[in-house]
């Protein structure tokens, strides 16, 4: 029989110690659950049967945005980041919190706010469309605090932007051989048409003597 190792006297014992295995296996089961109640919720704004597609938005709002849907993110993003060490899929598991985030927003916001205060109003009439109301302001702030903290995280941990293009600068032709241009030799008619041009009346010049023998 082989005995279990005797602890050491004097040996200060943290849980931490014992739950650090457990780490990995409750932050996939808290974005794991979360994607699970989401996907409820949007089940469930199927309609089976006539006119019930306004009562399912009416209630809407609370399968979407609500204490497990928002804290079971985060809490994953938390324990992947801050248990030393590092979560070896801490990125993803923060790009799928992000996500969730993003179909909790367009849920909530378009089916359970819009569309679930006009059917409130319509059916219970204006006081309680006005609760329900402040009732999704009050739950939309502390959403949208828990979303920040998750936007940056990612914005200053896992992105990494990319390099800006540099203006490329026009490159002058320049010819292997330099060329000296010469001016252009004319012929001896041109010469003299050019000489008499010259002078303003060519008919009063002075006739050139002639030299005597």
């Amino acid at each position: 029989m082989t005995s279990q190792p005797q602890p050491v006297p004097g040996e200060v014992k943290s849980a931490g110690q014992y739950l650090r295995p457990l780490r990995d296996l409750a932050a996939y089961a808290l974005v794991g659950a979360a994607g699970i109640f989401i996907f409820l919720a949007i089940i469930d704004l199927i309609p089976d049967g006539e006119n019930q597609f306004g009562y399912r938005t009416q209630g809407s709002f609370g399968g979407f945005i609500n204490l497990e849907t928002i804290g079971f993110p985060l809490a994953a993003v938390l324990l992947a980041l801050l248990v030393p060490p590092r979560h070896p899929k801490a990125q993803l598991i923060v790009l799928t919190a992000l996500v969730e985030y993003a179909v909790m927003a367009l849920f909530g916001v378009f089916f359970g706010v819009l569309f679930g205060l006009i059917n409130e109003a319509d059916h219970n009439g204006a006081r309680s469309a006005i609760e329900g109301l402040l009732s999704r302001i009050a739950w939309l702030a502390v959403f949208a605090v828990a979303a920040y903290a998750l936007y940056l995280i990612w914005r200053n941990m896992f992105y990494t932007p990319r390099p800006k293009p540099q203006p490329s600068r026009p490159q002058r032709l320049r010819s292997p051989i330099p060329m000296q241009l010469q001016p252009p030799t004319l012929p001896r008619r041109l010469r003299r048409s050019q000489r008499q041009l010259r002078t303003p009346w060519p008919h009063l010049r002075r006739p050139t003597p002639r030299p005597r023998r």
